[in-house]
C-alpha cells in the first residue's frame, strides 16, 4: 500500500501520456474480463467456508463461466477488442502463454509457501522470512538483462525451456532440504537456482514480441507490419519520402 501510494503521483509526473489516433477503449471487454475472474475466484474463495455445493458458490461459478464466455462473444465482434482472438492462432504466442500459466502458478505457489515454511523452522517474525525469501524473488533482476541479450542468439524456446527446467530444479532442491531445523544456508541455492529461471523466462519472449523458433528464424507476428524495415527494403519495398516542415527563425533582436 505505501509502494503504490508513492508510485501513483510520481508515475502521473514522471511517464508520458501516450495515445494511438483513431482508437477506443473496450470498456465492455474489460468489465468482462474483470467481473468473470473476480466471480470465479470468490466462489473458490468461499466454497471451504459456504459449502462447494451451497447456492451461492454455484451461482458465483456459473456467473464466472457466464461473464467469461460473454467476454469471448464480445471479442469476436467488437471492431477494437480489448483482446484479440486472433492472436491464438499464433502458435507461438500459445504456447508462450500456457508457459507462462505454468510459471505463475508454480511460481506463486512456491513463495507462498516457503513464506508460511520460513516462519515455522525454525519461528521467525514475517518481515524477517519475506527478506529470506528475496535470494530468490530478486534474482531476476540480474538475470533478466543477460537473458534478454541472449535471445536472439539461442532462440527464445530454448531459455524458456532452460528457465522451466531451472524453476523445477529449485523447488525440488528446498523439498529434498526442508525440514524442521534446516540452517537457511542449506535452502538459499535452492533460491537462487529458482529465482534464476524465473528471470531467464520472463526475458525468454518479452524483447521482441512472440518468438519461439530456432535462431535466425522469421518471427511470427500478426502480420506485415511486424516485419523489419531492413526485410522490407531487400523485398524491393521502397520508403516513402519524408518531407519536413519548414522552420520558423525568430526574428533578431535590434
Amino acid at each position: 500500500m505505501p509502494v503504490g501510494l508513492v508510485a501513483v503521483p510520481l508515475a502521473r509526473v514522471v511517464l508520458g501520456e501516450s495515445s494511438l489516433p483513431g482508437t477506443r477503449i473496450d470498456l465492455l471487454g474489460m468489465a468482462l474480463a474483470t467481473c468473470g475472474p473476480v466471480a470465479v475466484v470468490w466462489a473458490i474463495v468461499h466454497g471451504e467456508s459456504d459449502g462447494w455445493t451451497s447456492r451461492t458458490v454455484l451461482g458465483m461459478f456459473a456467473a464466472g463461466a457466464v461473464l467469461l464466455a460473454a467476454f469471448v462473444l464480445w471479442e469476436r465482434r467488437a471492431r477494437q477488442p480489448l483482446l484479440p482472438l486472433s492472436l491464438y492462432r499464433i502458435r507461438p504466442f500459445v504456447l508462450s502463454n500456457v508457459v507462462s500459466v505454468a510459471m505463475y502458478f508454480g511460481v506463486f505457489g512456491s513463495i507462498f509457501l516457503l513464506a508460511q515454511y520460513l516462519q515455522v523452522a525454525p519461528e521467525r517474525s514475517p518481515l524477517h522470512a519475506g527478506v529470506l525469501t528475496l535470494a530468490w524473488t530478486l534474482m531476476p533482476t540480474f538475470v533478466a538483462p543477460l537473458a534478454g541479450a541472449l535471445t536472439d542468439r539461442v532462440g527464445g524456446g530454448r531459455l524458456m525451456a532452460l528457465g522451466l527446467f531451472l524453476q523445477a530444479a529449485g523447488p525440488a532442491w528446498l523439498a529434498l532440504a526442508a525440514g524442521p531445523d534446516t540452517p537457511y544456508t542449506r535452502l538459499v541455492g535452492g533460491m537462487v537456482i529458482a529465482g534464476a529461471g524465473m528471470g531467464v523466462r520472463l526475458r525468454a519472449d518479452g524483447g521482441r514480441g512472440p518468438r519461439l523458433g530456432r535462431p535466425g528464424a522469421p518471427r511470427q507476428g500478426l502480420g506485415r507490419q511486424h516485419h523489419r524495415p531492413r526485410d522490407r527494403r531487400r523485398a524491393g519495398h521502397r520508403r516513402p519520402e519524408q518531407r519536413l516542415p519548414p522552420l520558423r527563425q525568430r526574428p533578431r533582436r535590434p
